[in-house]
């Protein structure tokens, strides 16, 4: 019976123990802290310069910068580009870092003569354009696992990225819109006609809807945030050569308007 007495207070003690990690596990993971993705050195380089860095973690050969920017937690990574990267990266940061909001940051190519070199994209939605599965009785453009064509950017993380770009730089010009996402730098009229009658939007470029789309799957929230480098009117590659990289410096700074706005 002393036995019997023994195991079971024994029992209980490791209950209630595994219940006191659990506890603690939670309140980590409810922590607020935001995962800022870009997928080029140029697109988080001003991110990392301004951070106070607790820490660096190297993953899959990636750098994960994990401090303070603006007064917030958070962890930047540079994915590399494409949608593959993107999505890899942006789990990651759910999975090891627990982050509760994930932001997007980079530069893009406009697909309406309303938005220029130099202006703001704050994404209402994202869509991927490359993504098709008609052929096999879905609709164009339907992720099956998303059962949805477009994801949409968290309401609340749109407000914040408007009011913050708009208050510390009131000349900049800041659309919100759809954002478009493929494997493909497109470059011409003939790449960007297809886009626009099937999808619209306001730009086009690589990660957006990769990003979108794990966090649609994890339920967390995001916004997709795009300075324009390049007009798709088949200039586009010259124009990212002599635009990318300050553009890239402009969406960084952009980015960390809206955490000091948050």
């Amino acid at each position: 019976m002393r036995i019997t007495n023994v195991l079971l207070v024994l029992a209980v003690a490791m209950v209630i123990a595994c219940a006191g990690v659990v506890v603690v596990d939670d309140g980590d993971a409810v922590k607020e802290r935001y995962g800022i993705v870009g997928a080029m050195e140029e697109e988080v380089v001003t991110l990392v310069n301004n951070m106070e860095r607790d820490n660096v973690e190297i993953i899959a050969g990636t750098e994960y910068h994990d401090g303070k920017l603006c007064g917030k937690d958070v962890v930047v990574v540079r994915s590399g580009y494409g949608k593959v990267n993107a999505a890899m990266h942006t789990q990651t940061l759910i999975d090891r870092f627990h982050v509760t909001a994930v932001i997007n940051t980079g530069v893009a190519g406009t697909l309406t003569a309303d938005v220029g070199i130099g202006d703001i994209v704050v994404s209402t939605d994202t869509v991927q354009h490359d993504f098709e599965l008609v052929e096999i009785g879905f609709p164009a453009g339907v992720v099956p696992e998303v059962g949805r064509v477009n994801i949409p950017a968290d309401p609340a993380l749109i407000t914040k990225a408007v009011e913050g770009i708009k208050a510390a730089s009131p000349d900049t010009n800041v659309f919100q819109g759809r954002v478009c996402t493929g494997d493909q730098f497109i470059s011409g009229a003939e790449e960007m006609e297809p886009i626009i009658e099937q999808y619209g939007g306001l730009c086009c470029e690589m990660e957006g809807g990769a990003v979108a789309q794990v966090c649609y799957l994890n339920g967390l929230p995001f916004v997709v945030i795009r300075a324009i480098s390049d007009e798709v009117n088949g200039d586009g590659p010259a124009d990212y050569d002599q635009f990318m990289a300050e553009m890239a410096s402009l969406c960084a700074n952009m980015t960390m308007n809206m955490l000091r706005a948050m």
